[in-house]
């Protein structure tokens, strides 16, 4: 009985690594898309070929940002109002 399990557990593996094998090598030869691939890998070259060139800039630019950013922040939680500020002394009321 053993041995039967293993000779079935055998001719699965024999099948599944046939079906692997078989789905790679049609992945492979599989030439439909094939110009849409190249084109995306030149586009990627391109990017990050102006990446690397520019690289100082933009992280110049970024850091601008940033800081734009938190100064902005910090400058929206500031407030102008004086708790301690004397009453209106001319009798005006507000309604």
């Amino acid at each position: 009985m053993y041995l039967e399990m293993t000779t079935w557990a055998r001719v699965g593996l024999i099948k599944a690594k046939e079906s692997v094998q078989s789905a790679v090598k049609k992945f492979f030869l599989d030439e439909q898309g094939d110009t849409n691939m190249i084109s995306i890998i030149i586009i990627l070259v391109i990017v990050v070929a102006l990446a690397v060139v520019f690289r100082k800039n933009i992280a110049t630019l970024v850091n601008n940002m940033w800081q734009q950013v938190f100064k902005d922040a910090k400058d929206s939680t500031k407030t102008n109002i004086n708790i301690n500020a004397p009453a209106d002394t001319n009798g005006t009321t507000f309604e």
